[in-house]
């Protein structure tokens, strides 16, 4: 060989082992069982030195699984293997450093052939960056999926709460007709107690559409309770009777009611609604079969990591909450199931049966409350409901009213009442109830109609009767109007919406009073008794 062609050979060898040296992969020259050779970003990506590499087996680097499970030896023996038989193998591996920490990698080997050897060039790239930041990129899509999805969830359900809001408002309108005129039916003698007897149906099939009505308020966010202290306990105890006959007789009610409850601020009726509503789901989930519905309640401390794991708002104090559980020994749900189960209209039933928990949940979550679901296949289901504890003592449960007017408005006066709506099925029976009382009635059937009455003779009012909706001239404005004729007039607004809502549309000082339609006589004459001396 001249000194030409040996002057090549090592320019030649300088190149390649220059590239090999300066490769940022790391580079391995391996016979079968060992390494022979490698680069410095080996020693860089392992943190080992030359003598951890050369000489050493191909496996040590490995550790004793890969993340699909398989055993490193076997896999790196299949793919080395492979590799020396001529088929190039292209994979990702998890690698071990020294110091025992991983990594993930690209691996590419191929044979080559140097003299009379064969031996397999294994180049190695670190992947971890590019995995970690794979997998951000994956959490952050999926996350943006999650707030996707609650975003369609929580339009779905505004539009179907100002559906709902809506038609309630509208169903106590005539509800006001059917329990107004019923209750003004029974003060007058029937014909016959045949007749009487049709009446309490109709006026107790009615006012379970009232409280269907008030369901559908609170789901729309519209609803808002007359709240008070209240011990869960007398709650419960008042309800036996009734929870008893509304459930099978396979099923029967066992109480487990804590000593001693703390009170919580609630609205009776709302949550007379949701212990009903428990006990008939629980009833219908143990079906024909003998089983048990178990009512508790109790008192515990409740901290954030307990609060998350509920249906509920976001921020939840933590705190001392009051609960009342009814737990089932029926089929229980699966996660399918247990998910769906908050959904408007969402049954497993046959027969949908309305808002039913949709609602339950709008009400606790209006008394900052929560719900926790315990529930699983063939286990049964346990709904505890959560409720803020106070400190105060709790008020008696309320007993029904009477019907006399109080000292603060006299009908003995002589005053007129002027009654101010756009529906003939209100005022009828508004005018029927409040003549029982003893008033003189005029009616208005809108805005226009009443500021022309009041303005004729302001002072021949004791008070105004006025509806909220109403078309040409909303009742805010008509009640805005009337004070600027009389500042001292009195006025109880009525709505087929809650307190809360109307109030929320005056800036300054409101109306005299409130009355949510349908009312009856008594309700009507609290209101009455409740308005301001002039």
């Amino acid at each position: 060989m001249d000194q030409k062609t040996e002057d090549k050979i090592r320019k030649g060898d300088l190149f390649y082992r220059t590239l090999f040296e300066a490769a940022e992969d790391a580079i391995f020259v391996m016979r079968e069982d060992r390494f022979i050779d490698c680069n410095p970003a080996t020693l860089r990506m392992f943190g080992c030195a030359r003598g951890d590499i050369v000489d050493q087996s191909p496996y040590r680097y490995s550790p004793p699984l890969q993340p699909d499970g398989r055993d490193s030896r076997d896999k790196a023996l299949e793919k080395i293997g492979k590799a020396f038989a001529g088929e190039p193998q292209h994979f990702e591996w998890l690698h071990s450093r020294l110091d025992g920490s991983t990594f993930d990698a690209e691996v590419s080997l191929n044979r080559v052939e140097l003299g009379n050897e064969t031996l397999v060039l294994a180049i190695v790239r670190d992947v971890s960056e590019r995995k970690r930041a794979e997998k951000a990129l994956e959490a952050s899509q999926e996350e943006a999926r999650r707030m996707e999805e609650r975003v369609r969830h929580a339009q779905k359900l505004e539009s179907l709460g100002v559906l709902a809001g809506g038609i309630a408002h509208d169903f106590n309108n005539l509800l006001m007709g059917i329990i107004g005129n019923t209750e003004m039916a029974l003060r007058t003698p029937p014909e016959s107690p045949r007749h009487r007897d049709m009446l309490y149906d109709v006026m107790a099939a009615a006012e379970r559409a009232a409280d269907l009505s008030k369901q559908m308020l609170a789901y729309s966010g519209k609803g808002r309770f007359e709240v008070t202290a209240l011990d869960m306990n007398e709650l419960v105890r008042e309800m036996a009777h009734l929870l008893e006959v509304s459930v099978s007789k396979m099923a029967p009610v066992r109480y487990e009611l804590a000593a001693s409850l703390p009170a919580v601020e609630a609205d009776a009726t709302q949550l007379r609604q949701i212990v009903m509503n428990l006990i008939t789901n629980a009833s219908e989930a143990i079906g024909e079969h003998e089983g048990t519905i178990t009512l508790r309640t109790g008192a515990m401390e409740c901290d954030r990591r307990y609060l998350a794991r509920t249906q509920s708002e976001d921020g939840l104090a933590e705190g001392v909450y009051v609960f009342v559980e009814v737990a089932d020994t029926g089929l229980g749900m699966d996660q399918h199931t247990r998910r769906r189960v908050f959904e408007p209209f969402f049954t497993t039933k046959f027969t949908g049966r309305g808002l039913g928990l949709s609602a339950v949940l709008g009400i606790v979550k209006a008394h900052r409350g929560a719900i926790k679901v315990d529930t699983a296949p063939g286990e049964g289901s346990t709904f505890r409901i959560l409720l803020p504890a106070v400190a105060r003592p709790a008020d008696r449960l309320d007993s029904e009213s009477d019907t006399s007017v109080g000292a603060g408005v006299d009908p003995r006066d002589g005053g007129a009442v002027l009654v101010v709506d756009d529906e003939d099925t209100v005022r009828a029976p508004a005018r029927l109830m409040l003549e029982q009382l003893g008033f003189t009635v005029v009616s208005a059937a809108d805005g226009n109609d009443a500021l022309r009455l009041f303005g004729e003779r302001p002072e021949d009012f004791l008070f105004v009767l006025l509806d909220r909706t109403m078309p040409h001239m909303n009742g805010e404005e008509t009640f805005t109007r009337l004070r600027e004729i009389d500042p001292g007039v009195r006025v109880i607004m009525m709505s087929g919406y809650d307190e809360h809502e109307i109030a929320t549309n005056f800036e300054s000082a409101g109306p005299s009073g409130f009355i949510q339609k349908p009312f009856k006589l008594a309700d009507l004459a609290s209101r009455i008794r409740s308005l301001p001396k002039r």
